[in-house]
């Protein structure tokens, strides 16, 4: 879903042109004849115990799209999720259907961890694709300690 506007995200990466001055911090204008991702992070919570007792892991993620043109970028977000052996458990691919050019877009996802899953670590690999140009991508270390506790290591 989309979560702020072209105008609203665009004037905040403007400001940030500005202020950044020059040398190696200097942040680049926005495109005046395309649409490009700038930022792109994830959140993972822990969800609901299934009666079974797996454990749901909820990915969310935002991402920043800036810039003018009428070529809308097709926008991708993987998610995928590895046991201790780094044995894919589940992947899965999300379009970002509601892109209509520049703008903040918020896409949810959701895993479930098998009932043995506590003590274990799980390892959850986010990506953003545009255009089928992989342009950022997230690892979190994941583990069930308790019934209700995840704990979660950027990487």
């Amino acid at each position: 879903k989309k979560i702020a506007d072209a105008k609203q995200v665009n004037a905040e990466y403007e400001k940030q042109v500005k202020t950044k001055g020059k040398g190696k911090n200097k942040a680049e204008p926005l495109p005046k004849n395309e649409i490009v991702p700038v930022k792109f992070d994830s959140k993972v919570n822990s969800g609901k115990t299934e009666k079974s007792g797996e454990r749901e892991v909820v990915v969310t993620s935002n991402t920043d799209l800036v810039g003018y043109g009428d070529k809308v970028p097709m926008v991708q977000q993987k998610y995928a999720i590895y046991d201790e052996k780094n044995n894919l458990v589940e992947e899965k691919t999300e379009k970002i259907a509601a892109v209509d050019g520049a703008g903040r877009y918020q896409t949810s996802s959701k895993f479930k961890l098998p009932a043995d899953a506590k003590g274990k670590n799980y390892t959850v690999k986010t990506a953003l694709v545009t255009d089928n140009k992989t342009y950022k991508e997230n690892t979190y270390k994941v583990t069930l300690l308790g019934d209700q506790t995840i704990m979660l290591a950027a990487l």
